[in-house]
């Protein structure tokens, strides 16, 4: 009975992570939690000197990203989706600044499927072009 329950718990844990009911921040809350799947997802860090200006010009311009919208800004995260222009399926896209390690993360992950064709890497590099570009 135990280890049906244990199954069952499992199943109902993935039913909500693709519903996005379940906390996308760590336990820890100072890390994004790591991609499951790599054909699927990408995930980047890098250093910066100003950890709350590449924050906010990432906001800034995923706000004008065609197709993208703001779900969610709270204090040092951003969640956002984007809708792909021919077929319309949507990523999930996080932003966390961690201003005491001078840390942005990136994390970009497609909701449906099993792979991206690239999209999300391409993505994650093109965002981190704007702060290399400002």
């Amino acid at each position: 009975m135990g280890t049906l329950l244990n199954i069952s718990s499992y199943i109902l844990l993935i039913f909500l992570n693709f519903n996005q009911l379940i906390p996308i921040i760590s336990s820890t809350d100072s890390d994004l939690l790591r991609c499951v799947s790599y054909e699927h997802c990408a995930q980047s860090e890098f250093q910066t000197n100003n950890v709350q200006h590449s924050f906010d010009m990432i906001l800034e311009k995923l706000k004008t990203t065609p197709r993208t919208k703001i779900l969610e800004v709270n204090g040092n995260y951003i969640k956002a989706s984007a809708k792909s222009k021919w077929l319309r399926f949507v990523d999930k896209i996080e932003v966390l600044a961690i201003k005491e390690k001078g840390l942005i993360e990136i994390k970009s992950e497609s909701q449906l499927g099993f792979k991206d064709m690239g999209v999300n890497k391409k993505r994650i590099e093109i965002i981190k072009s704007y702060l290399k570009n400002s």
